[in-house]
């Protein structure tokens, strides 16, 4: 088997069989694990360029300066981590084989279909929808991330149109027809510019072999997809949203706003969570309710955010490199235009969106095949030795975090929280610098206190304890504690946590109920009625905030305000807890009831 063929067939595996484990719920840790696996398997004798292995080497003393000075090292080095193996991977890139990337398309469309059809057998833990409608996402963990791969792998079925072969030319044709139907199910407007970005760049690069027969009938098969896609409502409502993307520029406002608060290094690598809890626009939950973004969903302020200069210079080598490398293309192509327009839509893709590990893994090779052909080999003593080590040392980092993964998801499906509490406990083992697996095992345990299991707080307490002492920077950890410590009846570390959780988050409005709930459960009436009406008046839509005021309403005896507070929560929205609606309804029905047979006042 020829090396691209080999590198087709691989990467085909771990499209189709390892990343469907990986799909779920966003878990970068399994997403890094598997995918560095994958790489592992791509990985071949190829030379880079002298340009490319600097270029590479400045991307991780980059990342590596922007971690060391990170306001959290530990939040930076899984991302770190993943730089380092993606600067190995495009030391080791080979071209790829359209073929095997064709195939795996066929998997990861059907997939979808199934998504949209209400089919998926398995229970995601959390999915993207558009008008009460779940979005396909398949196996690669999100609807903007699938049409990402989707949008980097159509060039390549392009590119087999024009191939000598019927019947290579026939499997081509119905390739493309799969991405393109499965391409807009997906209903990622960034997903969409995308593939028209890279099939104009294939085309442009194609053109001398194009001929015009094979242009009208591209052309009146894309027309009748546009065409006929239209007539599905859920897409027409899409395209009808095209422009509409307040919370990207929410994002970027508050990337702007951190960059500016730290324009040479950033907030540290991988740290936009600690960004938006400081400079969070508090509109994005209008549009993605009690979300605490963890990236930019775009290149160029993630990058602004978290590595400031230094890495956009970084992204600036870059794109000098891949300009020039472009523009001596144009005279005679090296390369195949597929993987000249692969990388288009990888590039337009990244600035737009995230994408995947897959799509990444995809993105680099394709752009090291670009760089590769245009310079002198690299001279760099020892290279292959070296990346194949760094890739080994990063498989067994992500080996343990992936383990850890799997060990939570085991927790997570088990009652009571006792007998989840082992596998929680093997988790913090193999990754101890996450406090993820602690703060969960604290909500398994806090979960039956609520219910009525007091034996269950002090776990609950000692677990937020230490998701608190892995990750002091987020303010939910705090909030946790202060909640837990509230309900024990410790005044002292209640108000000193919630204090620090306001302090790293001023703008949360969750960690602001939290706050209000622990000082009503704490009897102090007056430090509540501080903050509640300022909080429903900035959520007025929120319904557990208006219950929060209910409740505070009705401990100062004032019925008439609490009966106002509960009509305005059944107006409102109860995202975070649909149950609080008949608790709410409950209540005003018996406040009206008793309002009912209150006795008459005498003339």
């Amino acid at each position: 088997m020829t090396t691209p063929m080999r590198v087709g067939v691989c990467y085909a595996l771990l499209a189709t069989l390892f990343l469907p484990l990986a799909a779920d719920n966003f878990d970068l840790p399994r997403q890094l694990a598997l995918g560095v696996f994958g790489l592992w398997l791509l990985r071949t004798a190829s030379t880079p360029s002298r340009l490319l292995a600097w270029a590479a080497v400045a991307s991780v003393v980059a990342a590596l300066v922007c971690t060391l000075t990170s306001a959290s090292v530990v939040m930076s080095l899984p991302a770190f981590v993943l730089i380092v193996t993606y600067a190995a991977w495009a030391m080791v890139a080979s071209p790829f084989a359209p073929r095997p990337l064709l195939i795996a398309a066929w998997p990861i469309a059907v997939y979808a279909f199934l998504q949209r059809l209400g089919l998926d057998p398995v229970a995601w833990n959390a999915h993207a929808t558009w008008n009460g409608e779940v979005r396909p996402f398949s196996t690669l963990g999100h609807p903007g991330q699938l049409a990402g791969w989707l949008a980097v792998v159509l060039p390549f079925a392009l590119d087999e149109w024009v191939a000598q072969s019927q019947r290579r030319r026939l499997f081509a044709i119905a390739s493309t027809l799969v991405i393109v139907f499965t391409l807009l199910i997906t209903l990622s407007r960034a997903g969409w510019l995308a593939t028209l970005a890279g099939a104009a760049v294939w085309a442009t690069f194609q053109w001398r072999v194009w001929t015009r027969q094979r242009t009208v009938v591209t052309t009146v098969t894309v027309l009748i997809i546009m065409v006929a896609s239209l007539e599905l409502e859920w897409v027409r409502t899409r395209v009808q949203s095209f422009f509409v993307i307040p919370t990207r520029w929410q994002l970027a406002e508050s990337a702007m706003s951190a960059f500016i608060e730290h324009p040479w290094l950033g907030f540290g690598l991988d740290t936009f969570t600690l960004v938006s809890q400081r400079h969070g626009n508090p509109n994005f939950w209008t549009y993605e309710w009690g979300a605490t973004p963890q990236h930019a969903h775009a290149l160029l302020p993630q990058v602004a955010a978290t590595m400031g200069t230094l890495g956009l210079l970084v992204l600036v080598v870059f794109a000098v490199l891949i300009a020039r490398s472009l523009a001596r293309h144009l005279g005679q192509p090296s390369v195949p235009p597929a993987v000249i327009g692969a990388t288009a839509a990888f590039i337009v893709g990244a600035l737009l969106f995230f994408h995947g590990v897959a799509t990444t893994a995809l993105g680099i090779g394709c752009i090291a095949q670009l760089l590769q052909r245009d310079n002198a080999p690299a001279k760099l003593p020892h290279w292959k030795q070296v990346s194949s080590l760094a890739l080994a040392l990063v498989i067994l980092v992500s080996a343990s975090w992936l383990s850890a993964s799997i060990a939570a998801r085991r927790a997570m499906e088990l009652k009571p929280a006792a007998a989840a509490s082992p596998w929680f406990t093997w988790a913090e083992r193999f990754d101890p610098l996450n406090a993820r697996w602690s703060a969960l095992k604290g909500a398994a345990f806090e979960s039956e206190a609520r219910a009525g299991n007091a034996t269950s707080l002090q776990p609950a307490r000692t677990a937020f304890e230490r998701a608190r002492n892995v990750e002091p920077r987020i303010a939910q950890y705090w909030a946790n504690l202060g909640r837990v410590a509230a309900t024990a009846g410790d005044t002292e570390n209640a108000l000193s946590a919630f204090q620090q959780a306001v302090l790293l988050a001023p703008g949360n409005a969750r960690v602001q109920l939290d706050f209000a709930e622990a000082l009503l459960r704490m009897g102090r009436l007056e430090e509540a009625d501080k903050q509640l009406p300022g909080l429903v008046a900035q959520w007025p839509s929120w319904g557990p905030a208006w219950w929060a005021l209910a409740v505070l309403r009705s401990r100062q005896g004032r019925q008439v305000e609490e009966r106002a507070a509960l009509e305005a929560a059944l107006r409102s929205e109860w995202y975070d807890w649909p149950a609080g609606a008949d608790v709410a309804r409950t209540r005003l029905d018996a406040l009206r009831a008793a309002e009912a047979h209150l006795p008459e006042r005498a003339p």
